[in-house]
């Protein structure tokens, strides 16, 4: 199974307050989409972003 820090931060969220009434629609960027958009710019990987 793969796991990102996104679907880690939501599952604490969730654990907090299931109906996310408390939510404010922001979440830490933790720099792995930019890592992986540098890695796929190198590599000449397309990568839809």
């Amino acid at each position: 199974m793969i796991e990102s820090a996104l679907v880690d931060h939501i599952h604490e969220e969730l654990a907090k307050d299931t109906q996310l009434t408390q939510f404010n629609q922001k979440v830490h960027a933790s720099g792995e989409a930019k890592w992986m958009v540098g890695e796929a710019l190198q590599e000449e990987v397309p990568t839809p972003v």
